[in-house]
């Protein structure tokens, strides 16, 4: 996926213009953040959509142009991100606490809340 390499690389260093208060570069930490949480489900998600995407065309992921491509690539991302938090991070949540006591505090993972920023649920 070299698109997904070009997309972490772009929010990964700030361009020559950027704000200097840090601003745009915490922004860019926390999507690389959620990006890396989601890749697991993106990896598990990216065949059963490309066939149902393949369906609703008619066509390959190869013979897409580039439009289309990016529509793909934002649905897989997007699918992604509902199925990270409505199904890994609460089962992530519940192993936890199933194997290390119910009387042990589970530590917060920072909750992605939309607004460019990582908050504490």
């Amino acid at each position: 996926m070299p698109l997904f390499i070009v997309l972490i690389w772009t929010l990964a260093t700030s361009p020559a213009g950027a704000p200097h208060d840090g601003s745009l570069r915490r922004r860019s930490a926390d999507m690389v953040v959620l990006l890396g949480r989601v890749s697991y489900a993106t990896y598990i998600l990216q065949g059963p959509i490309a066939r149902g995407f393949a369906l609703a065309t008619g066509r390959a992921l190869a013979q897409l142009g580039p439009w289309e491509l990016l529509v793909y690539v934002l649905l897989l991302l997007g699918i992604s991100v509902v199925i990270y938090f409505n199904f890994e991070l609460p089962l992530e949540r519940w192993i936890k606490r199933r194997f290390n006591g119910e009387s042990r505090a589970i530590q917060r993972e920072p909750a992605w809340d939309g607004s460019g920023r990582a908050d504490h649920l």
